[in-house]
């Protein structure tokens, strides 16, 4: 027996109709599910520049962890941030990095315990970026 238009259409409808839902449900799933559990701030010695650094906290499937965020700003421009340093700290909830001006252009980030580098600058706008690692 040889289905008749109508019923193809029918099926081509029904697999549409739940294409679309399923991505719709994927999309809505994708939102930002985190939440910033500590900061800290760290003012270079001339108090031209910010040091920022955030432990997010993300939730949902396949993206659970604690990561952490070391940023740079020109003081007062703080909505226009720079990421110098991204850890992933996996499930190490107390604070784990400390932020050191030892001059004008040089910034020290201190991390302590394991985790995993994602992201590194060594340098930005002018200013020297070290990451040092300081076991527990």
């Amino acid at each position: 027996m040889v289905p008749c238009a109508g019923d193809l259409n029918n099926r081509l409808s029904r697999w549409a109709t739940l294409f679309a839902l399923a991505v719709c449900l994927t999309v809505a799933g994708c939102g930002d599910d985190s939440a910033v559990i500590w900061t800290a701030k760290e003012k270079s010695p001339d108090g031209l520049w910010v040091a920022i650094a955030n432990v997010r906290q993300y939730g949902g499937p396949g993206q659970a962890g604690l990561y952490t965020e070391v940023n740079l700003a020109r003081v007062g421009e703080e909505k226009h941030l720079m990421q110098v340093i991204s850890l992933n700290v996996g499930s190490v909830r107390e604070p784990h990095v400390d932020l050191h001006w030892p001059t004008n252009k040089h910034l020290e980030v201190t991390y302590y315990g394991d985790a995993k580098i994602d992201f590194q600058a060594v340098r930005s706008s002018g200013l020297d970026i070290s990451l040092r690692h300081w076991p527990n």
